[in-house]
């Protein structure tokens, strides 16, 4: 299930809830990254509490025996991050300050 707000909007209403995928048997999201303790880029369960974006992300999907729906395994190499800390200016349609 993916659910998407605009960024900006004020109103719970505006939130949208699509389905992507249904009837599977197994999701796995793995994260590749350097760890913070310093070590080699790795794959990782989890990534939380990073302050920074993995290198890539790992989506495998697997179906029901017997499903002929194919999905190969697909990487993604995060490009854009959020900046938490803006505070929007519907002025200059900017982020004040900057």
């Amino acid at each position: 299930m993916m659910t998407s707000q605009p960024e900006l909007a004020e109103e719970p209403s505006a939130v949208t809830r699509n389905s992507l995928l249904t009837d599977i048997e197994h999701l796995e999201l793995s994260y590749f990254g350097r760890a913070p303790s310093g070590d080699a880029a790795q794959w990782h369960r989890n990534w939380s509490q990073q302050s920074s974006l993995p290198q890539l992300v790992r989506i495998q999907v697997r179906f029901h025996a017997g499903d002929t729906r194919l999905w190969p395994e697909l990487l993604v190499a995060p490009r854009i991050s959020a900046d938490v800390t803006c505070t929007y200016d519907t002025l200059t349609k900017r982020c004040r300050g900057r």
